[in-house]
């Protein structure tokens, strides 16, 4: 009986042990399932990110010893140890000034943000292969790849807002002027989009001053079979346009409180999908097969990458607009002519009795000072907004002709210091959004006109805000105090 106890115990714990290896080994696999649906790295807000083309593999450079690389299939991330091999600039400056472009052959290159000299990834080994030297004078301009040649369009630089386009020539390893009429207007952190046969540019800016720009709202194409620029029309679609932006990604996602802007310009097509809470600073690339989105976050000053289904982002449509408007081919110019003759002729016999008429009605479309309290429309400014909108609106209000920073405004969205500072500045950017719409809305203007925008004198990251006095206020407010 004994033995027959012992023999029992002894089965018993290796039963025992062999379930507990069992249920480690699901456990594990459960884990890294769910890893693997949405895997995803932290890296340094400057890391560099994209597409190799030839294989349909995602590229993150964050390192000079080694970089990321994940295959949409494998959907696991992989270390790749490589030299960075440079005498005239550090790993940290090479990351800060340059930006990275695949080709379709699969090339990795890396163009000075000023054009000029050209880095490659080849053979593990990230090394200098241009002849040139940095131009430094198409600084924010769209660069891109187009089949298996690098170009560079627009820019500013040289005290001069451009519309050069170049092309870095692989046989030469210079860069050449590329051949076109010219048709567009310079302009400085232009959107772009590159299609099988031709180049997209919409938005941009052109500098007219330190801080002053001139925003363009206009879409333009390329065509490289036929070297011309053909203007599309105007673009009706709100999106973040900065004046100064670094970002060097093709503009097929658009991410714009409350959607995700998915745009097909071949077609003249955008559609919409709800967000899902992604913040605003995100940025997506499709893989080839456009199934799935390299998605980039950035989180406490650092870039949160992961790999996702295009589903899973892209999860709820909501509608489909188009992305521009096209451009009248035909005009009729005698019902122009005969239109502006008789339109004159009656301004000139109404324009005395009607002066005062039309200046009320211009401040009737404006924010009015009655009394000490502001109306729209005969409504108090709290009937049309709550919250962190409210206050914000207040403060500029107080000071109408005071450029505030975002820093600030930031403080204002949270009082009590308890929010993260992404939180603040969530609230901030959703406040500023329901000011410009609503002002937009009651006052019938431009929702980009609602706000001028400078950059501070002494720190340029820094960007500051005020009304747009013109447009807004009335004249019996006056620019002290209200």
């Amino acid at each position: 009986n004994r033995i027959k106890y012992d023999l029992f115990i002894r089965v018993r714990c290796k039963i025992r042990t062999f379930i507990s290896t069992i249920s480690i080994v699901l456990l594990l696999v459960i884990c890294f399932e769910v890893h693997a649906q949405n895997p995803q790295i932290t890296v340094s807000k400057f890391a560099f990110s994209l597409l190799n083309k030839k294989d349909n593999s995602f590229i993150v450079i964050d390192d000079s010893a080694y970089y990321w690389s994940i295959k949409v299939s494998d959907k696991v991330w992989k270390k790749n140890n490589y030299v960075f091999k440079s005498n005239e600039l550090s790993f940290g400056d090479f990351l800060s000034y340059y930006r990275p472009v695949s080709l379709n052959n699969g090339r990795i290159l890396f163009c000075h943000h000023g054009v000029g000299t050209v880095y490659e990834l080849r053979n593990d080994t990230i090394l200098r292969i241009d002849r040139s030297f940095n131009h430094r004078n198409q600084y924010n301009s769209a660069i891109f790849g187009y089949e298996n040649n690098l170009y560079a369009f627009g820019g500013y630089g040289l005290f001069l807002t451009k519309n050069l386009f170049v092309s870095y020539s692989n046989e030469l390893n210079e860069w050449r002027q590329v051949v076109s009429n010219k048709g567009i207007q310079p302009r400085t952190s232009p959107k772009h989009i590159v299609t099988r046969d031709a180049l997209y540019v919409f938005g941009g800016f052109n500098k007219i001053d330190a801080d002053v720009y001139h925003e363009y709202d206009d879409c333009w194409k390329y065509q490289f079979s036929s070297r011309k620029w053909k203007k599309l029309g105007q673009v009706i679609i709100q999106y973040d346009n900065h004046a100064e932006s670094e970002d060097n990604f093709q503009s097929q996602l658009l991410f714009q409180e409350p959607y995700i802007l998915r745009v097909n310009i071949e077609d003249n097509i955008v559609k919409r999908y709800t967000d899902r809470d992604i913040i605003q600073e995100s940025v997506g690339q499709f893989d080839t097969s456009q199934n799935n989105i390299l998605l980039s976050e950035v989180v406490n000053n650092l870039k949160v990458i992961s790999l996702n289904k295009t589903t899973d982002i892209l999860h709820t449509y909501v509608d489909e607009i188009p992305f521009y408007t096209p451009k009248s081919r035909y005009t009729n110019y005698l019902l122009i002519v005969v239109f502006f003759v008789m339109g004159g002729v009656f301004l000139v016999y109404r324009t005395r009795k009607r002066t005062k008429k039309v200046k009320q009605h211009k401040n009737i479309q404006k924010i009015i000072n009655k009394n000490g309290l502001l109306y729209i429309h005969d409504r108090p400014v709290e009937d049309y907004f709550d919250g962190f909108a409210l206050t914000l609106l207040q403060k500029f209000l107080n000071a109408p002709e005071e450029y505030i920073s975002l820093n600030e405004l930031d403080e204002l969205c949270n009082p009590d210091r308890k929010a993260s500072y992404v939180s603040a500045k969530k609230r901030r950017e959703q406040s500023l959004r329901i000011i410009k719409e609503k002002l937009a809305i009651t006052l019938d203007i431009n929702p980009k006109e609602v706000f001028i925008e400078i950059r501070d004198g002494e720190d340029k990251r820094i960007k500051k805000l005020k009304l747009n006095t013109l447009e807004l206020l009335s004249d019996n407010i006056s620019n002290n105090s209200i």
